[in-house]
């Protein structure tokens, strides 16, 4: 599969899915106009990715043990949390088919609202995320 990138704008995070190497992160500030629009696409990809391994048969085929999902946003509004708790849910689906994952929710040195947005989706996907903070290079 290719790579996709996305370049951040000042509504949109930057993204970078790289399923050559396992690594998949979601970064920046997330508040698009339409979220849909955003975050279905990413979505998608990881779906037909998934669909990739299972037709292959063949875990093997993936150079990773453990796929990385990164999430370092510097500011999140509601609608791209709700997106970003489907694309996890979508993500979660790895489980089904024996692949690893591990989930990162980076968030800003003394951002404790961001840290808890982590822990609320953590509960909500009923999945562990690890957590890590941060110091930002640029405001």
């Amino acid at each position: 599969m290719d790579i996709l990138i996305i370049e951040n704008t000042p509504i949109s995070p930057y993204v970078s899915f790289n399923p050559n190497d396992g690594i998949f992160e979601i970064s920046g500030y997330s508040r698009p106009e339409d979220g849909k629009k955003f975050f279905y696409p990413l979505i998608e990809f990881i779906n037909n990715y998934q669909q990739v391994i299972e037709s292959r048969h063949n875990i093997k085929s993936i150079k990773s043990d453990n796929l990385l999902f990164i999430f370092k946003f510097r500011y999140i509004n509601s609608a791209s949390t709700k997106f970003i708790c489907e694309f996890l849910f979508q993500v979660l689906k790895f489980k089904n088919i024996g692949v690893s994952f591990t989930i990162k929710w980076f968030y800003e040195n003394n951002d404790e609202e961001m840290r808890e947005l982590g822990e609320d989706i953590s509960d909500i996907i009923d999945y562990p995320l690890c957590f890590y903070s941060f110091t930002p290079e640029n405001k």
